[in-house]
């Protein structure tokens, strides 16, 4: 069986020499093949297949309204009515997605981050590595305007 392969391999290598455009055409589409298949599994693997980044992953769940294919966030009172009545969850914290313009060293920047409740480190139960979360006071409309950087931004323009 071995000597069958070896002489398949060798007819295969000698018939693509002759050939060079199609052994060029067939390299050129096994390694698009390749790279993009690679691709798609490192960004299924990172969005699906390795755990959160928290204490206890598994106990986490997404909440949202909406159909299959379209969520919608939750309207804050609405939050706020799950938050206190929901006895089936531990903690229940809000978070919505948040495009922002900053300007740290006078030329604006466009950053992504995100909006969250008070409670939203303790439902996680991780805190901040420096200083603190917010506060439930600070957890109100008229609040004062609260932020906590990640650690990438802080490193990148506060020079850690």
């Amino acid at each position: 069986m071995i000597e069958s392969v070896w002489q398949d391999l060798h007819y295969a290598a000698r018939v693509l020499g002759r050939n060079r455009l199609f052994a060029s055409a067939a390299i050129g589409t096994l390694a698009v093949a390749i790279g993009a298949n690679t691709a798609i599994f490192s960004l299924i693997d990172a969005a699906f297949l390795r755990p959160l980044p928290y204490p206890e992953p598994s106990r986490l769940i997404f909440l949202c309204e909406g159909q299959p294919s379209v969520t919608y966030s939750f309207s804050y009172p609405r939050y706020e009515m799950l938050r206190d009545q929901a006895s089936a969850f531990e903690g229940i914290a809000a978070y919505d997605d948040e495009s922002i313009t900053a300007s740290t060293s006078g030329e604006p920047e466009r950053i992504e981050g995100g909006r969250v409740s008070a409670n939203f480190f303790s439902v996680l139960r991780v805190q901040p590595i420096l200083g603190r979360a917010f506060t439930p006071d600070e957890d109100r409309a008229a609040g004062p305007p609260l932020v906590i950087l990640s650690h990438h931004y802080w490193e990148s323009h506060f020079n850690s």
